[in-house]
């Protein structure tokens, strides 16, 4: 029995999943790189290490919902661009 997708459909299909590999990869790593580096900045202007922390790990969600919605839209925009 063979596949009835044609060579377009598993190409799109192809970039659809390399997408969603890259941002599952790269939105933690982005989160854990935008907390180190607010904390290491804002240490410098806080004597209590709660604010810092605090603000480190706004910064870390924001950084991680903000690559999250943005490949989840180049996954979901990507196909009918390249069809």
């Amino acid at each position: 029995m063979r596949c009835c997708r044609t060579p377009g459909t598993l190409q799109v299909t192809t970039v659809v999943v390399s997408i969603m590999i890259v941002w599952i990869i790269f939105s933690p790593i982005a989160a854990l790189m935008a907390y180190l580096i607010t904390y290491a900045e804002y240490s410098h202007h806080y004597p209590d290490r709660g604010p810092v922390i605090r603000e480190a790990v706004r910064a870390a969600i924001v950084t991680f919902l903000f690559f999250l919605v943005l490949g989840i839209a180049v996954s979901f925009i990507l196909p009918g661009i390249l069809k």
